[in-house]
């Protein structure tokens, strides 16, 4: 599998928020790699805002958030997490899906929906962002000066898309390539009031997929991003260990720890045997 990164950088250790659009279940995986190719420190400082159901050993050591899509309830945990990040006096990237799923069939209809209702533009290839949530983690890190930019990252896979983890493991089916181009967002060119953040990131996903619109329109295997001639391109092959990595870090908390569960897990079904 091949990874290609064009755009901005992103710093570890400046406070910030990345965006980045769900085609798949996956992306976040993805995600790792680039992250890992830019700056392995930004395995450790990225933080992954996930649904509750996600939830596993490896990601709450990792201090990850964890939202039930109940806006009352996730507000309370977002401020506690931007609350506990910026008075340890660490500096962290926080990773959200703004679309709050990946898109299907399903979740396309609903966006269409919700584009129809509210008189925006269809969009071909995202589905519309909750923007709640977003807006409630951008208020919060600037009550507490914890944010100084957001990263706009945009994923496209040019040949085959694959959907989910069924597909990866039990069929082993991976797509050939994964494209990302990020955009850095100083925070001056965010909006303050809730209502003009809102309509300023419906405006920005619009963009987007225009972006993605005319990547597709091209024809494989030269399919790329328009890329600033002061701007990086990185191209590189990644093997399945980044996703055994990923499996591993995310449900055990590491290598280690996976080895002693397993070995836990073993000692209890052979004391069961002999009581």
């Amino acid at each position: 599998m091949k990874f290609k990164i064009t755009g901005d950088t992103i710093d570890y250790d400046r406070p910030a928020v990345i965006i980045m659009n769900h085609r798949t279940r996956l992306d976040w995986m993805y995600f790792w790699a680039a992250l890992f190719k830019m700056n392995p420190w930004l395995l450790i400082s990225s933080k992954i805002a996930l649904k509750a159901e996600l939830r596993r050993f490896g990601m709450e050591a990792n201090q990850f958030i964890f939202l039930d899509r109940k806006i009352k309830t996730d507000k309370e945990r977002i401020s506690e997490a931007i609350h506990y990040y910026a008075s340890v006096g660490s500096n962290y990237q926080i990773l959200l899906f703004p679309e709050g799923t990946d898109k299907t069939p399903n979740t396309t209809m609903k966006s269409n929906m919700y584009a129809k209702k509210n008189g925006l533009k269809q969009l071909n290839n995202l589905i519309y962002p909750r923007s709640a949530g977003l807006i409630h983690f951008i208020n919060e890190m600037r009550r507490h000066n914890y944010i100084e930019c957001i990263y706009d990252v945009t994923i496209a896979y040019p040949v085959n898309i694959v959907q989910s983890e069924v597909s990866l493991i039990l069929s082993g089916r991976t797509p050939q390539k994964v494209l990302f181009h990020i955009e850095r967002i100083d925070l001056s060119y965010v909006p303050l009031e809730d209502h003009d953040i809102a309509q300023w990131i419906n405006e920005l996903w619009i963009a987007k997929d225009e972006k993605l619109d005319l990547f597709y329109s091209q024809q494989p295997p030269r399919v790329h991003f328009p890329n600033d001639k002061n701007k990086f391109v990185w191209e590189v092959l990644f093997g399945y260990f980044i996703f055994a990595y990923a499996y591993i870090n995310g449900k055990y908390g590491g290598i280690q720890r996976m080895v002693y569960v397993k070995w836990w897990h073993s000692l209890e079904a052979e004391t069961v045997v002999h009581r």
